[in-house]
């Protein structure tokens, strides 16, 4: 199994999927196609909440921030 971790860099699903909604959210990457991303992060705390607040519109939840 150690061998199996240093031959794939396994991920957790968050950390898998963190990339994705770097992606989709991203103004730098506004009309950026065929590229690959790992291990995207964002630290700007107001695009968190923005993202936060429009899940929970999206979703019909309440906003617990």
């Amino acid at each position: 199994l150690k061998l199996m971790n240093v031959v794939f860099d396994l991920q957790t699903p968050a950390e898998g999927a963190s990339a994705v909604v770097f992606a989709a959210v991203s103004p730098d990457l506004e009309g950026v196609g065929g590229c690959y991303l790992y291990e995207a992060a964002s630290y700007d705390e107001d695009l968190q909440t923005g993202l936060w607040r429009n899940t929970c519109d999206l979703l019909d939840l309440q906003d617990s921030l």
